[in-house]
């Protein structure tokens, strides 16, 4: 009789530990679904995989991501960031170019805006998901 006392209990915090999965699956699910719609991604791309160009890549990041905090003051939509990127698209260059040669490189910069392939990066219980504009 025991026995099926602790199967019926086994069953029951199974079904409660599978409900709280689906619950959170869902609202990550959703919230990166919504992501998707209002976040413009910046994705710095380095030279190459050696720690001084891992290096050089974060600092053109944050240059480039406080170039465009001090743009983006205004815009209130996803939409508004990517018209101030494309208006800003030669600055955005040369900020990065700038950063680039006083870090003691010399490396060629492209700069583009477009919808891309990106790799999906989870931040604590966000995720991004693939593919961003």
């Amino acid at each position: 009789m025991k026995k099926i006392i602790f199967n019926r209990y086994t069953l029951l915090i199974f079904l409660l530990l599978l409900f709280i999965f689906v619950s959170a699956l869902s609202y990550a699910t959703k919230v990166s679904a919504h992501l998707a719609d209002s976040v413009f991604r910046l994705h710095v791309i380095a030279n190459s995989d050696e720690d001084f160009d891992q290096n050089l890549k974060y600092i053109v990041r944050d240059k480039v991501i406080e170039y465009m905090e001090g743009l983006c003051k205004d815009g209130v939509s996803k939409e508004d960031y990517i018209q101030i990127a494309e208006n800003n698209i030669d600055n955005i260059k040369q900020v990065a170019l700038r950063t680039v040669l006083e870090n003691g490189y010399n490396y060629d910069i492209n700069v583009s805006i477009g919808s891309f392939e990106f790799p999906t990066k989870t931040y604590g219980d966000v995720s991004f998901p693939a593919r961003f504009l």
